[in-house]
């Protein structure tokens, strides 16, 4: 398990059987709105994978860690290259 995956847990307060996390628990955890979220699925705008059933939208919790590894900037021009 890695760390940013143990901070998604301890942050949430998850015990290890949690496997996918709800839009909100998502929007939490990068600390943005869920309407961003939203927008980002309906647009195609991140690349952060999400599941959908039925009509229930869950995103696994290690693929929402590494989009937190990989959105890692040094500089806001990078940061602008990521969106």
């Amino acid at each position: 398990m890695t760390d940013t995956i143990k901070f998604i847990r301890n942050a949430l307060g998850l015990n290890n059987s949690v496997q996918f996390l709800t839009t909100q628990q998502t929007a939490a955890i990068l600390g943005m709105p869920v309407e961003c979220l939203n927008r980002w699925r309906r647009e195609g705008l991140a690349k952060l994978p999400f599941h959908k059933f039925n009509r229930t939208i869950r995103y696994r919790i290690d693929s929402v860690a590494e989009f937190m590894d990989n959105t890692v900037c040094h500089n806001t021009i990078q940061g602008a290259a990521m969106t």
